[in-house]
């Protein structure tokens, strides 16, 4: 049996030289750590656990002290530079052509399995990319809206989960569905749920004039953030931006979701009325080549990578007149 220091300065833990240990037996080589403790260093440790019970002052020395104030020191520069850190890795990898279309390609791939079908929020089926749900979440904390208003209701995760965050943010915001086919069994789920005595449905197409006209009358003046996911036509998301972006203000966002559907090959949705070319992002395209109140915000995108809206979140930049 042989020995060597395993680290050419003499490695030690607690003092107490650690050495690798090689046994060479026929056919055989088992490397394996092993730290030397004998008599005299637990002799040593005893005796120095003593006189430092001894000798323990009853308040924190001047040394101690600037070691807890270094320490503080030390986490406030860390965190100085974390989000700096975290922006120029979201900045490399949307550079990352190769990563984003891996990306792309998953997303759509993932809709073969219905993905977005498997996730539940507090009980209800959210029918969304969890990495959306996050992105909402994000949003939410900071933008503090008042009320959420969102077209399209399906089973009601999405309304449960903008009234979880907005009654974690203590106020009395609260959310709006609007369905023009809400089924029975779902109103009844929503009615029934802890948190539905913060949500309102409203009942009808949600570019019907008079729907439209419910939904602004019972938003009035408070701060909105509007979610669009009811029918993905080119002209109905259109619409649905023209009719609600007058709610939004500075700030907040005016979301519309399934803008990859561009991404998918033509014909990938052969019972619907929406396709490549013909979706929610070609809408988007159009609505800001005329109103300059909102823009993309690429930054929220560039780092989620997967998402349904990859091109839908528009925040307002400036408010209506």
């Amino acid at each position: 049996m042989k020995r060597w220091p395993y680290h050419p300065s003499g490695f030690s833990v607690d003092n107490c030289p650690v050495y690798l240990y090689t046994l060479i037996s026929p056919g055989t080589l088992i490397n394996q750590w092993v730290g030397e403790m004998n008599s005299s260093f637990e002799t040593a440790v005893s005796s120095a656990g003593s006189e430092l019970a001894k000798s323990r002052p009853s308040a924190l020395s001047n040394n101690q002290v600037n070691t807890r104030k270094e320490s503080k020191e030390y986490f406030r520069e860390q965190e100085e530079r974390f989000e700096p850190k975290i922006k120029k890795q979201i900045r490399a990898m949307a550079q990352d052509t190769e990563f984003r279309e891996l990306s792309k390609e998953w997303a759509v791939r993932s809709i073969k399995y219905q993905y977005p079908l498997h996730f539940r929020w507090l009980g209800r089926p959210i029918l969304q990319f969890p990495q959306d749900i996050v992105a909402m979440q994000e949003l939410l904390w900071k933008v503090r809206p008042e009320v959420v208003v969102e077209t399209g209701i399906a089973r009601g995760g999405t309304l449960v989960f903008y009234a979880s965050i907005l009654e974690l943010l203590g106020n009395s915001a609260d959310v709006v569905g609007i369905d023009i086919a809400l089924r029975k069994h779902n109103r009844a789920a929503l009615r029934k749920h802890p948190l539905g005595k913060k949500i309102k449905i409203i009942d009808g197409s949600s570019i019907d004039l008079d729907v439209v006209k419910q939904v602004h009358e019972y938003v009035g003046g408070r701060k909105a953030f509007v979610v669009l996911d009811s029918n993905h036509t080119h002209a109905h998301v259109l619409q649905e931006l023209t009719l609600y972006n007058d709610l939004v203000r500075r700030g907040s966002y005016l979301i519309a979701s399934d803008t990859f559907i561009d991404d998918f090959p033509r014909g990938s949705f052969p019972n619907r009325p929406w396709d490549k070319g013909n979706n929610p992002a070609t809408a988007v395209e159009e609505f800001l080549t005329t109103n300059r109140r909102f823009k993309n915000d690429t930054n929220l995108t560039n780092k989620l990578c997967i998402s349904a809206c990859s091109t839908g979140y528009l925040k307002c930049v400036r408010d209506p007149k």
